[in-house]
This record gives structure tokens, sequence and C-alpha cells, in this order.
């Protein structure tokens, strides 16, 4: 950015280093606009990802030929781009960069027209999924199947969309990776999940204990001591409940004498 300029939007993936408060706090300082691609969805930023790939390749030829890369980096900048009759050296620099090639004083480009015949074979195979709207209940694909049920929260981008898991979790998803269903959305609380466990603390010697202990009679208090010889039993601060208040008893070969 020292070198060209600050941008007024940056375009990647979602990366931690992308994702961070830091980043996020330099794109405030830089005073640019981060705009982030769907998750597990590199066909929306191809732009950048293809140009990895071609820089990957490039590189790794010229190591296998033993011809120097900058070279190589040079001969992809200097070419103009498709549908343009600009290059990418041009469009940075403002100016034609200079080669190892011969070429005349005057450059000739060609005017290239937009690959109509392609984009026709592309649209021909190729469906418009329908905008989906809020509160519309999907299933969210993951590892090939549609798996788990979600509702969708807002429209971040033309084809992203936030969306809430039953189970409370948030995502972000592309719109090819959401099937619209008529499926009824339940979402599922902590509290009716009986296998989580808060241990509660009770206070001693308080009015409960106090109002318990009045209330117990002569035949009560012999018959729990009998009781207590017997089997032991668990003080108040060993009584563990779960979140919807119910006690959780533990099997006789757990307790402890």
């Amino acid at each position: 950015m020292a070198r060209r300029g600050l941008p007024s939007v940056v375009v990647s993936d979602n990366r931690p280093q992308f994702s961070s408060r830091e980043f996020r706090q330099f794109a405030m300082q830089y005073g640019f606009k981060h705009v982030t691609s769907s998750p597990e969805y590199p066909q929306s930023n191809g732009k950048a990802e293809k140009a990895v790939q071609i820089v990957k390749r490039l590189l790794k030829k010229a190591k296998e030929n033993y011809e120097d890369p900058y070279l190589a980096l040079l001969n992809y900048r200097t070419p103009p781009l498709s549908g343009s009759d600009r290059s990418p050296g041009e469009i940075s620099m403002n100016r034609k960069l200079r080669t190892k090639l011969p070429s005349a004083e005057e450059h000739v480009t060609m005017h290239k027209l937009p690959d109509i015949k392609q984009k026709r074979y592309y649209d021909h195979g190729s469906n418009q999924l329908k905008p989906l709207e809020t509160t519309d209940t999907v299933r969210v694909r993951g590892d090939g199947v549609w798996s788990e049920k979600a509702q969708i929260l807002a429209r971040v981008a033309p084809n992203s969309y936030l969306v809430e898991l039953e189970r409370g979790k948030r995502l972000r998803r592309n719109i090819r990776h959401l099937l619209k269903t008529q499926e009824r959305f339940v979402p599922v609380h902590d509290d009716d999940d009986g296998e989580k466990e808060v241990c509660v603390d009770h206070p001693s010697g308080g009015a409960t204990a106090s109002t318990n202990q009045s209330a117990v009679t002569p035949e009560t208090a012999q018959s729990s001591h009998s009781t207590d010889q017997s089997q032991p039993v668990s003080t108040m601060s060993d009584v563990r409940t779960t979140r919807s208040g119910r006690i959780i008893k533990l099997p006789s070969r757990y307790v402890h004498d």
C-alpha cells in the first residue's frame, strides 16, 4: 500500500489473518472497505484464486527450467487482459512495461470482444437460484449432505446469507450451500439438555434450613436416625442439579462411603 496507494475496497477470503480484530482495526485506520467471500465457496473470489494458481504454475515451471522467476512474472503482467486492451502492469503503472521481447514503438492492440459463445454455453447449463427471505427454513450442506436445519437471519451479500442453526450456532454460507425446506425451525435450548450438569451451592443455616428443622416431629426424627445408620445421606453442598432444576442421582458404584 505504501507503493501503490491505499485501496478503496479489499476483497479476501475468511482466513484468520483477515477475519481477526487486528485486521478490522487496520481497515478502519487506513480507510478502506473489507469484503470477504462466502466461506467454503472459493468460486466467489475466483479472480484471486485463479491468479494464485497461475503464479504458482509460473514459479514451478521457472524453477524446473532454471529460468528467472521475475522475468516469468513480468511476462505474465505484460499481455493485455481478456476483454480489454490494457495489461495488468499497464493498469497498475499507467504505462506499458518493457520486456526482453522485441516490440514496435507503437503497440498494435487487438480489441477482443467478450466471448459470447462461451457465456451462452455456461448459462445453458446453469440455473439462477431464487433469493431466500428472512426467517426461511433451510438445510445447510456439509460434507456432501444436507445435514442441519437453519433459519435465515440476514442477507450479507448478493449470494451469501447469515443463518442460525437449531443449536444456536451462526454461520455464513453461499446460496448454493442452502436448500429451502418447508420444515419447522425449532431452536434447541441448553435447558433441555439433561447431560449438562451445573453445580449449585446452597446456603447452609439459612431460612429454609431452619424451617425444615422446626417441622420435624419426634417420629420423623427417629425414623431419620434409623435411616442414617443404614445408608449415608449426602449434604446440601453435594447436591448437583441440571439447569432445569432436576436433581442428579449418581449410580451406587459412584457413591463413596
